[in-house]
This record gives C-alpha cells, sequence and structure tokens, in this order.
C-alpha cells in the first residue's frame, strides 16, 4: 500500500519533525447535461436531461411554486450523479424565467441561457444581476431578454357614429330627419360591415413594437395581415391609423412616437395592398387616454393603435 502512495506523503510518513501534509483532492466534475424550461404564460414545459432524482423533484416543485396557474409538462429525465451545483443553476433559472411574459432557459454543460419578453425593466435587470452574481462557481450564464411592449386589443370605431350621451341625451336637431341618399346609405352600410370585420380581428389581434421604438414586432403581422385583407374588401371606406402613448417619459416623446408608430403600421398596410390614398396615419400622443395612467394596466391600454373607419 505504501508504495502506491505519493512520494511526498511516503517522505512526510518517515520524517521524525511535524510537517504538515497537504493532499488535494479534486472534486468529480460537473456532470454535462442539456436541460431547458420553456414558458408561454399557459404552459411551462421542462425537458431534457437532470442531475439526479432529487434534482428533478426539487425542479417540479419551484415550478409549482414560481408558475401557479399553468400546466407544468414535466419531459425530464434524472442522469449520473447528483450535483448540488447544478441543481442551484436550474433553480435560478426557473426564478429568472417566472419573471418573463414568455421565454427559455436552457442549460448546456456549464452554461446558463435565458431569452424571452420580460415584463418591465426591474424583470430585465433582475435577470442581469441574478446572472452575474447568482449562479455557483464553474457555471456561467447569458441572456437574450428584452423587454416588449404588451399586446393589446385593437380598438376600432367608425367616425360617424354618435357619442352613447348623444344618443341617450334625448336631445334632437330635428324632429324630422331627411331620408338619406341611397348612395350615403350605401357607404354607410360598407363602413358598418369594414366595422364589424374589424372588430372581429380585434378580439384577438395584437400590434406589438419594441420598447420606445417603432419598429414592429413580427408577431404582429399575422393580425396587420387579416385587417390589410378586410380593408381591400371595403374599397369605398377610409381609414385612419391612429396611434396612442401612455404617459411615461416626455410629452413631446411620446407624441412623436404615436405619430412613427402609426405610420408604420400604415407602411405596412399600404406594403400588403391598402391604397395609400384610402390611409391616414395620425399621432395623438397622450391626449386621448383611456384610463388614468397610474397602473401597468391602464398605461398597457392607453398604449395603442386605433383603426378609425371614416364615412364623410
Amino acid at each position: 500500500m505504501a508504495k502506491s502512495l505519493p512520494d511526498t506523503v511516503r517522505a512526510a510518513a518517515g520524517a521524525d519533525c511535524d510537517a504538515d501534509v497537504n493532499v488535494a483532492f479534486d472534486p468529480p466534475p460537473e456532470p454535462k447535461l442539456r436541460w431547458s424550461a420553456t414558458y408561454d404564460q399557459d404552459t411551462l414545459e421542462l425537458a431534457g436531461e437532470v442531475a439526479g432524482e432529487a434534482a428533478k423533484t426539487e425542479l417540479l416543485r419551484v415550478a409549482g411554486a414560481r408558475f401557479s396557474g399553468a400546466r407544468v409538462v414535466d419531459r425530464m429525465v434524472p442522469v449520473g450523479a447528483s450535483s448540488e451545483a447544478w441543481t442551484t443553476t436550474a433553480r435560478e433559472a426557473l426564478t429568472m424565467l417566472a419573471r418573463l411574459k414568455r421565454g427559455k432557459a436552457e442549460i448546456a454543460d456549464q452554461e446558463l441561457s435565458i431569452s424571452g419578453d420580460a415584463r418591465d425593466d426591474s424583470a430585465l435587470t433582475a435577470i442581469g444581476d441574478a446572472l452575474a452574481r447568482g449562479l455557483p462557481q464553474g457555471y456561467g450564464g447569458r441572456h437574450s431578454v428584452v423587454v416588449r411592449v404588451d399586446p393589446t386589443p385593437i380598438p376600432v370605431r367608425t367616425q360617424s357614429e354618435p357619442d352613447r350621451s348623444q344618443r341617450n341625451s334625448g336631445q334632437s336637431t330635428a324632429s324630422i330627419e331627411a331620408k338619406p341618399a341611397p348612395e350615403v346609405v350605401q357607404r354607410k352600410a360598407e363602413a358598418n360591415a369594414c366595422q364589424d370585420a374589424l372588430q372581429s380581428i380585434a378580439k384577438t389581434g395584437i400590434i406589438e413594437f419594441d420598447r420606445a421604438d417603432a419598429e414592429l414586432d413580427p408577431a404582429s403581422y399575422s393580425t396587420l395581415e387579416r385587417l390589410a385583407a378586410v380593408a381591400g374588401q371595403c374599397p369605398n371606406v377610409r381609414f385612419e391609423v391612429a396611434g396612442h402613448a401612455d404617459g411615461d417619459g416626455r410629452e413631446e416623446n411620446n407624441q412623436r412616437l404615436s405619430e412613427r408608430r402609426a405610420q408604420a403600421v400604415l407602411a405596412y398596410l399600404a406594403k400588403s395592398g391598402v391604397p395609400v390614398a384610402r390611409m391616414s396615419a395620425v399621432g395623438y400622443g397622450t391626449t386621448r387616454p383611456l384610463a388614468p395612467n397610474t397602473t401597468t394596466d391602464n398605461k398597457a391600454k392607453n398604449r395603442r393603435i386605433e383603426f378609425v373607419v371614416k364615412t364623410d
């Protein structure tokens, strides 16, 4: 057995003096696993290899606590020996992912990557800080998280539609109104049909931009294509693309941003075949809020694109 010891240990064993002998034991290498967590608000899918059965149990516990209300799909496979560092990294990954509206966390070997859409700037900052300071030794991290403007339904209204207060006020401009000309009736019927079709799209459609920018998010293209198709079926109706902003930032910046976003939507519709002569783009800034700019939800309502169907 003595022959199997290193020379330094055997020499120290035969020495008469008090000597400190340091024997270094290298820890076992970290497991090289591939694991991912994908979140889309309704479902959280956990897939890939995990460092042992205990790690799987822990991650399912964290998933249930962090993603309350979401359906958790477990596709994890326990392999190899347990690793506290790996489990800690995966646990941190789920904590970061829970800050996103939708996104994905992946661990490949000892590298954690996070991608997706953050709810706000504070979530983005927290993820950056966690990657910089919250991972075990030997593990690295990076992210490609962006802050996205919350998608909002697309309000649609007709310019000629009277206010509810006017309809119910009991006041009348004339006791007997003249019967409109047939062409006027036809135009209004076409406008109403367009309004109904646009409102049908508005129930599920979204238009998204990059934060504080007029660059359309690709997620908006499907909605815009459907809007363009409806506009093409209403050749005698004109549209106003109206941009609105929330109360964050300087008023003049919000005004310009609402104009640029309205222009971006108009340009996309024109590229999709809607004649430019039938459209106009107007930015209203913060002058026409739907709700007070006091909460995140209210700001999301005010930050919108409207389509005004004109009948005059």
